[in-house]
């Protein structure tokens, strides 16, 4: 599959990030429109997914939210 690129604002930070992520125009739609995100992006990783949903990129969980 293709990769689209995806433009979040990070909530945490306002930093916007671009992300390739494997997916349609359709199947944002779709999720925009209600469809559970796992539906939608089946071809997406959880990672993904999560950035489609909360503009988060990869690996700023652990740094945000690191325990210690």
């Amino acid at each position: 599959m293709d990769k689209m690129p995806i433009t979040r604002t990070h909530p945490f930070t306002g930093e916007i990030n671009t992300i390739e992520i494997p997916c349609t125009m359709e199947q944002l739609k779709a999720w925009s429109e209600g469809m559970l995100a796992q539906n939608a992006f089946s071809d997406c990783n959880a990672d993904e997914r999560e950035y489609i949903i909360s503009g988060i990129p990869v690996g700023d969980w652990d740094k945000l939210f690191k325990e210690g």
